[in-house]
């Protein structure tokens, strides 16, 4: 089949025409051309937004139609996208329930939505920090989640007043109110750091509570705190730099040559490291699982670097600690990747 240019031009008026149709959608072809979000971000963005607007199904159609001008082109996704009894399409039970999961310990998801924090939603920011202490690390995520929704909310406050003073001067100069609303900036959806469809940055200078208060903490506190750094997605992010330097500094004391890496190559060891909690009460305010971790990935990771010829002599390894993520089935943790480098 030839591609027919009229039709497809059609077609894709009619996606834009039903993204447009929505005050969300709007904000989301703008702040694309303004190139403040990234064709995948805007994808994402657009895809959560079409699922709770309820038009996962036009969509559908409309990707059909243009895969079916290009030759040899299939529009098939039965990962994302499931269908229902009566055979309309939705996101997958699956996909929809994780991502419902990783919301219900993170307080928010900002890279998979397009709006604003949504009404009870907590901010969920990663911290930087060199601290393996699970009930500090716990503390100061709290601390950079009330530091960000208050930036949030004076964001929210400014943009108020500047579309208020907006519409003062569109009044004085007999402009139409409808013209002057439908030029409003588009509320905030973030702040520096923190924004909608974007990754977290994580948050730099907060000061962690002394070992002495954390010591005289309250213990249902303090297991919280921990709790919080074990399964919320940023407090995981935020302990894998630690557990890197850690499990870096174990393998220079074993002799083998390791540089610290954010992705690595294929790896030629891995290890993952998990425990199952359903609760705060779970944990002990004691129970340094960090630290657990850094053990057992280590001895894990070296037993399998022993087997490789000439480990300490061949070439240098390289590290990669991420975050394991088990929402669903209540298990949490790390996974450790080494990657074997030649020397340059």
């Amino acid at each position: 089949m030839s591609l027919d240019k009229d039709e497809l031009m059609r077609t894709l008026g009619d996606v834009g025409e039903l993204m447009n149709s929505t005050p969300e959608g709007r904000e989301l072809f703008q702040r694309l051309r303004a190139g403040e979000l990234t064709e995948d971000q805007a994808a994402r963005s657009f895809l959560s937004l079409l699922q709770r607007e309820g038009l996962m199904g036009e969509m559908v159609t409309a990707s059909k139609k243009v895969a079916t001008l290009a030759e040899g082109s299939e529009f098939q996704n039965p990962i994302l996208t499931t269908k229902t009894s009566t055979g309309l399409t939705q996101l997958n039970p699956v996909y929809e329930a994780a991502l419902a999961e990783r919301a219900f310990f993170d307080g928010d998801v900002p890279q998979l939505r397009s709006g604003r924090l949504p009404e009870g939603g907590t901010p969920a920011v990663p911290v930087l920090t060199d601290l393996l202490n699970p009930v500090a690390v716990g503390e100061m995520l709290e601390q950079a989640s009330e530091k960000t929704l208050k930036l949030l909310e004076i964001a929210t406050e400014e943009h108020a007043v500047l579309c208020a003073g907006l519409i003062s001067d569109g009044e004085a100069a007999g402009t139409a109110l409808e013209v002057v609303k439908g030029s409003l900036p588009a509320k905030p959806t973030g702040v520096t750091g923190y924004v909608a469809g974007t990754e977290p940055v994580p948050m730099a200078g907060l000061v962690p509570l002394p070992g002495s208060e954390l010591d005289n903490l309250v213990p249902e506190i303090a297991r919280r705190y921990s709790f919080k750094a074990l399964t919320s997605t940023q407090g995981r992010v935020s302990l894998a730099r630690p557990i890197q330097a850690s499990l870096l500094e174990l393998f220079r004391e074993a002799g083998v040559t390791v540089e610290g890496r954010e992705h690595g190559e294929a790896a030629v060891a891995s290890a993952t490291w998990g425990m199952v909690v359903s609760g705060p009460e779970d944990l002990s305010e004691k129970f340094s699982f960090p630290g657990v971790a850094v053990k057992a990935l280590f001895s894990d990771l070296m037993s399998q670097v022993l087997n490789i010829p000439g480990h300490t002599t061949l070439g240098r390894f390289t590290l990669t600690v991420k975050p394991h993520n088990g929402a669903s089935s209540r298990s949490f943790g790390w996974a450790a990747h080494l990657s074997e480098k030649e020397d340059s």
